[in-house]
């Protein structure tokens, strides 16, 4: 489980385009598995059994809202993070 706002996530060459990343893990993986070293600007949370949910908010105005959650199976909070993107 892991938030990034993007900070670490610019994969264009030259950087410029900042990716905003989610990753949430399988709910129902028994064994915790860490994939590689990459950087999390809101944290990384190596565990099993955790889940994402992501909310999306579109009151017709000029932005959309999202928030992104994290939890472990017992239903805590481990991460989250909101962000607007205009459109």
């Amino acid at each position: 489980m892991a938030i990034d706002n993007g900070s670490h996530h610019d994969f264009a060459t030259g950087g410029g385009e900042p990716l905003k990343t989610f990753q949430s893990a399988p709910l129902d993986q028994g064994e915790p598995k860490a994939y590689g070293n990459a950087t999390y600007s809101e944290g990384s949370f190596n565990g099993d059994n955790q889940f994402g949910t992501m909310e999306v908010t579109d009151n017709g105005g000029s932005t959309i809202d999202v928030t992104w959650k994290g939890f472990d199976n017992n239903d805590n909070q481990l991460v989250s993070y909101s962000f607007s993107i205009n459109v």
